[in-house]
C-alpha cells in the first residue's frame, strides 16, 4: 500500500531476486518455490518436468514418460523430454540421459524412436544381420557371405575357392 514501509515476503510459488522490488514473480513452468520469501524458483530436477505456473512444491514435477529422458533441469512439458533414439528403449520413466535408454541386442533392430519395451527390438531376417547393439536397421549380408538364421549378428563367409556376388544371400548355395 502507498506510504507503507513494511516489506512483505513473497508467497509460496513466487520469488523476487531483486532487493527493493515492488512485486514478486510467479515461478514459470519447470520451476517451483516451496517456501515464502524465496529469491529464486528451484528448477525441476533432470528427468522431470512441470507445466504449472506458480508451482509450490517439487511434487508438481512429473517424471518423463517411459521411452523419454530429460538431461536438463527445468523442463516444462513432457515434449521437452527427449525420445530414446531408434535402436533403444526405456520401460521406466524419469530418465536423465540417453544412457537410461536400453540398447537392442546384436542381431536385433528397432526403427522407431521413443519406444518403451524390448519387444520393439525385432530380429533381423535371414540374409541380414545387426553387428552391434542399438541398430535401427539390419544390414544385408555382403557379397561373398550368406545368412540362413534370423537374429544374426554376423554372416557366414563363402568357403575358400568359391564366391557369391549376391547381397543378402540366405544360403551357401549362392557361393
Amino acid at each position: 500500500r502507498v506510504g507503507s514501509t513494511q516489506c512483505l515476503d513473497c508467497p509460496i510459488g513466487k520469488s523476487s531476486a531483486t532487493s527493493g522490488s515492488s512485486r514478486c514473480d510467479t515461478c514459470p513452468p519447470g520451476t517451483y518455490s516451496a517456501s515464502q520469501a524465496a529469491s529464486i524458483c528451484m528448477a525441476c530436477q533432470t528427468g522431470k518436468w512441470s507445466a504449472d505456473h506458480g508451482a509450490s512444491s517439487a511434487a508438481t514435477c512429473i517424471a518423463c514418460a517411459p521411452g523419454r529422458y530429460s538431461p536438463n533441469a527445468g523442463a516444462y512439458s513432457n515434449s521437452t523430454c527427449v525420445e530414446c533414439v531408434a535402436g533403444r528403449w526405456a520401460s521406466a520413466g524419469g530418465g536423465t540421459s540417453s544412457d537410461d535408454c536400453m540398447k537392442c541386442a546384436k542381431g536385433k533392430y528397432s526403427a522407431s524412436s521413443g519406444e518403451t519395451s524390448s519387444e520393439t527390438c525385432k530380429e533381423c531376417v535371414a540374409g541380414q544381420y545387426a553387428p552391434s547393439e542399438a541398430m535401427e536397421e539390419c544390414v544385408d549380408c555382403p557379397a561373398g557371405a550368406w545368412g540362413d538364421q534370423r537374429g544374426a549378428s554376423a554372416c557366414n563367409q563363402c568357403p575358400e575357392g568359391s564366391y557369391s556376388s549376391e547381397e543378402g544371400a540366405t544360403s551357401p548355395a549362392t557361393c
